[in-house]
């Protein structure tokens, strides 16, 4: 496919020296014969636009101009951007990575049909890379996600053609409003009040048969003030290793865990065994309440993330979990935030970005060590926040906690 748009920038494969329009057709030949059907997502989508790239470029690099292509691709994308427009393994970046592998089919694909079914794909993945764009114009880092790995949000939303002669940019392509709003197949959740952005997970940990970029993250949070972020998702740093394992455990994660245990069987580098089972996701104008069951276990864990008014955004955990389990909410704090008082008490004072940040608690503050990744191969270390959810005389476990930003001036600064 490189070799190709190069071609196309350059006015042809001599531009390239001898033999590379051989060379495409053989690879291309040899992409057709091993598509990725084991993995399936993305990665068959990518097989897919490279095959009718190279139907375009090169005549008889794949059989039948790209027939069997063109209806694989309308298969997939009818599988992989359901209705809400996220792209069904729930990573941001990716779904960034599609949308650009799309914009070059638009204007590569000659069948009417198909090009119009890419360019509706584009519209609705346009609109909801808009809604999750975060207040600074990046990706929120839900999944297996990196920042600066995929084209920008911008740049996509203006250069995405949909139409003759329009742009993704073009398009109504807005910011969440203000109070709750949903992408529903996905089970993403955005409220905003005031200086506050949230984004609530409460969907499936990934598709039923594609765990390669599941995480144990369900009913996380990731929470902005203005354009800066306080609470942060744990980021991509590599698929191998002991940073991989953190990246996708529930630890890392702002959520609620039970003796630390993950939501989901999460293992190796891109598997995911037993999963967490969501029993029921509850909207309304002000608030969303999600129930899961964690894998392996009798737990049952309830959170309802709400806008209760004034600037605050308030998280109420409720855990009905086997008697003497101890049951933790955490809210792990981005690299650039700074603790200025409070450990060890229900009110926690931050600072980020000049302005400060209060958390106040149901119970006891303490702090963890931890890092994240916004970046590939980047590490910076954190700040874990640690609420201990108290038992009540029936034996469940509940705890709150609210997060209230406050404009910092003059010496207050």
């Amino acid at each position: 496919m490189n070799l190709c748009l190069a071609a196309g920038a350059l006015g042809g494969f001599g531009a390239l020296g001898s033999g590379v329009a051989r060379l495409v057709a053989l690879h291309a030949r040899y992409v057709e014969a091993h598509l990725e059907r084991d993995v399936r997502g993305n990665h068959l989508l990518e097989n897919l636009v490279a095959l009718l790239v190279a139907a375009r470029y090169v005549d008889g690099s794949v059989d039948g101009g790209g027939r069997a292509a063109l209806a694989l691709l309308r298969e997939e994308l009818a599988e992989q951007i359901p209705a809400d427009g996220m792209h069904f393994e729930r990573a941001p970046m990716y779904h960034a990575v599609v949308m650009q592998r799309l914009g070059i089919l638009t204007h590569v694909v000659e069948d009417a049909r198909t090009l119009r079914i890419v360019q509706d794909t584009l519209r609705r993945m346009a609109r909801r890379l808009a809604w999750l764009r975060c207040p600074d114009g990046g990706i929120p880092l839900l999944g297996d996600s990196a920042r600066d790995f995929a084209p920008s949000v911008d740049t996509l939303l203006a250069t995405c053609p949909v139409g003759p002669s329009s742009s993704c940019a073009s398009a109504p392509c807005e910011s969440p409003p203000p109070g709750v709003s949903s992408a529903p197949d996905a089970g993403l959740h955005a409220l905003r009040d005031g200086l506050l952005w949230c984004l609530f997970d409460a969907g499936a940990v990934c598709p039923e048969y594609l765990p390669a970029h599941g995480q144990a993250d369900t009913l996380s949070v990731e929470v902005w003030v203005g354009d800066a972020c306080v609470v942060t998702d744990p980021g991509l740093h590599e698929y191998t290793g002991a940073e991989r394992a953190w990246g996708r455990s529930s630890r890392a994660h702002s959520t609620i865990t039970v003796d630390d245990r993950d939501s989901s069987e999460v293992y190796g580098s891109f598997r995911v065994g037993g999963r967490e089972t969501l029993e029921r996701v509850v909207v309304d104008d002000t608030s969303i309440t999600a129930t899961l069951r964690p894998w392996g276990g009798r737990a049952r864990l309830t959170r309802r993330v709400s806008l209760p008014g004034g600037g605050v955004l308030r998280l109420d955990d409720t855990a009905r979990a086997p008697p003497g389990s101890v049951v933790r909410a955490r809210l792990h704090l981005h690299p650039d935030v700074a603790v200025v008082g409070g450990e060890a008490t229900d009110v926690l004072r931050l600072r980020v970005a000049g302005r400060d940040v209060t958390v106040r608690a149901s119970g006891p503050l303490a702090l963890e060590r931890g890092r994240c990744s916004h970046r590939l191969g980047e590490i910076r270390e954190t700040r874990i926040v640690v609420l201990v959810l108290e038992r009540d005389t029936a034996g469940v476990a509940r705890g709150w906690s609210e997060i209230v930003p406050e404009i910092v001036t003059g010496a207050a600064a």
